[in-house]
């Protein structure tokens, strides 16, 4: 089976498509890495997923209006010094191989994390509420995904 590395916005409506997503292909063998934001470590680690979360003062998706001990923390920040943020998620994982990356659409730098892993890309695009896209009952062809990751 293959290992997935999940790069999430940690936003409640990202999260929760991404969770689903996420258990459906724990469920039929695959291993996931998910990234995301602490407040999500719980939900996260309770499907079998391994958590990452992004570290303090690199967190994009921070509340610009939090106190932290960084100038300029969050988005600001990431798009300052975007190598720093890019070289946080590649040091974390770097003992770590991945077969494919699944990400949000507003995730900032996920293409540049693939292509320095040499990895293809999934957008995970959430429009809709996570109900209407994701019902209980989604059947996953893992086989079927992997084939078009392998021939991508």
């Amino acid at each position: 089976m293959s290992n997935v590395l999940f790069l999430s916005n940690p936003s409640l409506q990202h999260v929760n498509s991404e969770l689903n997503l996420a258990s459906t292909l724990i469920n039929q063998g695959e291993k996931i890495t998910f990234f995301s934001s602490i407040k999500f470590k719980k939900s996260i680690s309770y499907l079998g997923a391994k958590f990452k979360r992004y570290r303090t003062g690199l967190n994009v998706f921070n509340n610009l209006s939090e106190k932290t001990d960084y100038p300029n923390n969050g988005l600001i920040s990431a798009l300052l010094e975007p190598m720093k943020f890019i070289d946080d998620i590649l040091e974390q994982i770097k003992d770590l191989t991945f077969d494919y990356v699944i990400f949000s659409a507003t995730f900032p730098f996920a293409n540049v994390i693939a292509q320095k892993l040499d990895i293809p890309t999934i957008v995970n695009r959430v429009e809709e509420p996570v109900a209407t896209l994701i019902p209980d009952t989604i059947e996953l062809n893992v086989a079927a995904l992997n084939e078009a990751v392998t021939n991508y």
